[in-house]
């Protein structure tokens, strides 16, 4: 390949893991994993993070833990 053709898929992976890390930011997921993966498989990712709802951190509910005074 020549050195042209790798400096443009370089420049479509950075592009691709900066897409992938803006994104996840916004959606409340992992920003570090989803640059990684943005920058190892591009198209892929793009269209996963693409797909994703945001992540909400809600926890069950648990009445074990509470004291017996506040039931």
């Amino acid at each position: 390949m020549s050195e042209i053709g790798v400096i443009f898929l370089l420049i479509i992976r950075v592009l691709a893991a900066n897409y992938c890390t803006s994104r996840a930011r916004l959606l409340n997921r992992n920003v570090v994993g989803w640059g990684i993966f943005g920058f190892v498989s591009p198209l892929l990712a793009c269209l996963w993070i693409k797909g994703l709802r945001t992540k909400t951190n809600q926890t069950a509910y648990d009445d074990a833990s509470r004291p017996f005074d506040q039931m």
